[in-house]
């Protein structure tokens, strides 16, 4: 009989969270739960303008670029003048196309400058 003694203790343990059984007031605490990972950060603007190119989002681009090009970045100018030409996320609109690269180009823009000339030089008849 002592062989089974030992052998009953084993069994009985092996039902028991390593805490202590329900009720048991040892002291023990379960371990924490999980805490759920961090949200993600919002991305900046720059960020998803990025990602947009990436993904050829042109609706987006067009979205985050239009704001700026108002405010009078040549660059954003610039991008809204190949957006609208292209009519990638916004409406084909020759006109404003026009608009776009000639308030770019006369910040000096050099890529605004030479899309339009290229531009005048194959369709003059958009930039009369």
């Amino acid at each position: 009989m002592p062989k089974l003694l030992p052998l009953s203790l084993l069994l009985l343990t092996l039902g028991t969270p390593a805490w202590g059984a329900e009720g048991d007031d040892s002291g023990s605490t379960p371990p924490p739960a999980t805490t759920p990972a961090p949200a993600p950060k919002p991305l900046t603007p720059a960020e998803i303008l990025k990602k947009a190119w990436q993904a050829g989002d042109y609706a987006t681009i067009a979205l985050y670029t239009r704001p700026m090009a108002k405010g009078g970045d040549a660059k954003a100018q610039y991008t809204m003048g190949r957006l609208h030409f292209a009519g990638q996320g916004v409406k084909q609109d020759y006109g404003a196309a026009v608009e776009w690269l000639q308030l770019s180009a006369a910040q000096g823009y050099a890529p605004a400058q030479d899309y339009l000339r290229a531009l005048c030089t194959r369709r003059p008849q958009l930039c009369q």
